[in-house]
């Protein structure tokens, strides 16, 4: 019986040893092998661990040419995992240190996308539906050929038929005006010159 506790004992003492490869790559400082490894995760719909890895890689790959990739498939490991919420983070960031990435215009219908995920009750918080709102409003403004115009105008028809699409909301200097009834009409006007001139201004001719 001593022998058999001494035996636990020992076992027990030995478990926090015991790392996985997963956690050995996650706390390694080896690039390559963990820039393969978060790739293999993510291949294997292991959302949430090939983020961790990426996480952990972004700052090794910092001010390389793997550091949009890795800043971009951080987001979008995020986004697989439906963690919206991080995943706008991260596309957000990604956005703004990489305009000119390959993969912008996807970090940015996907921001979109979390953004229109994560809108809550109007009547709880409507600040989410209406940053949706704008988002989905520029995008459509600055990408008119852009490959995802019905889902974005599918987003817009959902939104605009909530609560808030009857919210009275305000714009300098103008009277109150339907604030998505408004954006749905920028959008009307997306493939014209008018989807080029200031919201304020198409909200004025629209009053």
């Amino acid at each position: 019986m001593r022998g058999y506790i001494v035996a636990v004992l020992a076992f027990v003492a030995f478990l926090p040893s015991c790392k996985s490869r997963y956690e050995s790559i996650l706390s390694s400082n080896d690039a390559d092998l963990k820039y393969k490894a978060a790739f293999e995760m993510f291949n294997r719909g292991k959302y949430n661990k090939a983020a961790q890895l990426f996480e952990s890689l972004s700052v090794l790959t910092s001010g390389t040419e793997r550091d949009d990739t890795v800043q971009y498939y951080w987001g979008l490991s995020n986004y697989r995992f439906k963690d919206y919420y991080t995943a706008e983070t991260n596309f957000a960031r990604f956005l703004e240190n990489y305009p000119g990435s390959a993969f912008a215009e996807e970090a940015q219908f996907q921001r979109i996308d979390c953004l229109y995920r994560s809108t809550l009750r109007y009547e709880l918080d409507p600040t989410p539906t209406h940053a949706a709102i704008t988002a989905i409003a520029e995008y459509i403004r600055e990408r008119p050929d852009n490959p995802h115009m019905e889902n974005c105008k599918t987003m817009l028809r959902d939104l605009s038929g909530r609560p808030q699409g009857r919210c009275r909301q305000y714009l300098p200097g103008r009277h109150p005006v339907l604030y998505c009834h408004v954006v749905v009409q920028v959008c009307l006007f997306q493939r014209s010159r008018e989807a080029e001139r200031p919201l304020s201004d198409l909200c004025g001719r629209l009053l």
